[in-house]
């Protein structure tokens, strides 16, 4: 009482409300039509349509298809950003392991040559060798510690995670 369809939709806090919303009007204007639509309903019929209860019948149908339409598609949505954060991490753990690894390799590679080294640079490409294998071990131990526990609680839809200096 006291206010239109368009000013009640308005009001409505449309995050709380999980139903569909139909709004039913004596009036048969298009553009009272579209800005209750714009406004948040998920559809609108005259009076005068109900009387055809298959038309009633109708417009629930469809709105309720509309709702789980929408929840399947956010909850695709969804997936898709999880999945992408995830392939983000596989790459940046793929990058932190790759390069430690690609200079044990390297230096492994010049002690096993036929080159002669003196003991300088056998201290030197062990050096590297060791440096290269904590880098390795740190990103695993990184690796191990990482847990649901650090999600960001504030965030809605996707789960953010944190990799401590690793990401």
């Amino acid at each position: 009482p006291g206010m239109n369809g368009e000013m009640f939709l308005k009001q409505l806090d449309r995050t709380n409300v999980t139903s569909g919303i139909i709004c039913i009007s004596e009036n048969k204007e298009y553009k009272i039509a579209v800005d209750l639509l714009k406004a948040g309903a998920d559809d609108y019929i005259s009076k005068s349509d109900l009387l055809s209860p298959y038309l009633l019948e109708k417009t629930i149908v469809s709105v309720l298809q509309k709702k789980e339409y929408r929840t399947k598609n956010s909850e695709l949505e969804i997936s898709a950003q999880r999945l992408d954060a995830i392939q983000t991490i596989i790459h940046t753990i793929d990058h932190d392991l790759n390069n430690p690894l690609a200079i044990i390799k390297l230096c492994s590679d010049i002690i096993t040559s036929s080159h002669p080294l003196r003991s300088d640079d056998y201290k030197d490409l062990t050096q590297r060798i060791l440096s290269s294998m904590e880098r390795v071990t740190d990103v695993i131990h990184k690796l191990n510690h990482f847990d649901a526990e650090s999600v960001n609680n504030k965030v809605m839809g996707p789960k953010v995670y944190a990799l401590p200096e690793l990401v």
